[in-house]
């Protein structure tokens, strides 16, 4: 029996009153009485207690779905979590591959400043070396001139 046939029959046996004998009529007195302050509210209450419970079960249901898009959404986010874990920890091994790659360049720039320096000692000693070179070489030109000119002189003294 669903909640509208309960109510009807409710209905049915508050407004259908015989006026039989007067046993009867305290006996549907008492009836009345019991429907109207017993039977009735209960049912009544029943009716919204199942429109509560079907709420419930509603709220409940959404609830359930709820949580399973939760823990599925848990899920991708445990496993977005664990490659990003993964990915961070290339990272660092790139990282210190790096620093090991960059202090390596850095020794050999160290070592190339070295020899660029020590280089330009040597350019530097190689120019005072060519310009004392040249500066002898003018010297021993002028005194090759010089010699040239007394040995013109000599000759046309003695001619």
């Amino acid at each position: 029996m669903n909640s509208e046939e309960l109510q009807q029959a409710i209905e049915a046996n508050t407004g259908a009153r015989a006026k039989p004998s007067k046993g009867i009529a305290q006996l549907s007195n008492a009836v009345d009485i019991l429907v109207s302050q017993f039977i009735r509210p209960n049912a009544q209450q029943a009716l919204a207690n199942y429109e509560r419970i079907e709420r419930i079960e509603g709220v409940a249901e959404r609830n359930v779905e709820a949580i399973a898009a939760l823990a599925s959404s848990s899920e991708a986010n445990q496993q977005a979590i664990a490659a990003l874990t993964a990915l961070s920890e290339a990272n660092q091994q790139q990282i210190a591959a790096n620093a090991e790659a960059n202090a390596v360049s850095q020794g050999r720039l160290t070592r190339t400043e070295d020899l660029v320096t020590e280089n330009g000692m040597q350019i530097d000693i190689l120019v005072a070396e060519s310009r004392a070179d040249w500066q002898n070489a003018r010297e021993s030109l002028a005194a090759i001139i010089a010699n040239g000119r007394r040995i013109d002189q000599l000759e046309q003294q003695a001619s």
